[in-house]
């Protein structure tokens, strides 16, 4: 995922799909769900990869992603070419 339209393709599909949730249902505990899934789960995982793949950090690094806030770090080489 070292190419940053594949990283930024996955982002808005997680999103897209976190969206069509919120206007197909009208059940606001399912929606809360599917945020905290995409937020605590999805989005580590995707920013995992991509810094893995740019040998910004390692696989064993890879676990400091799911602590809230810490891609921050790394708000350069997520985001930027």
């Amino acid at each position: 995922m070292k190419n940053i339209f594949i990283y930024y393709l996955a982002f808005m599909i997680g999103l897209g799909i976190l969206m069509y949730y919120l206007l197909s249902n009208e059940n606001n505990v399912g929606f809360v769900i599917a945020i905290l899934i995409y937020a605590l789960i999805y989005r580590p995982i995707i920013d995992g990869l991509r810094l893995i793949s740019k040998q910004v950090i390692t696989k064993r690094q890879s676990w400091k992603l799911f602590i809230p806030f810490w891609h921050v770090k790394w708000m350069k080489e997520l985001y930027l070419p």
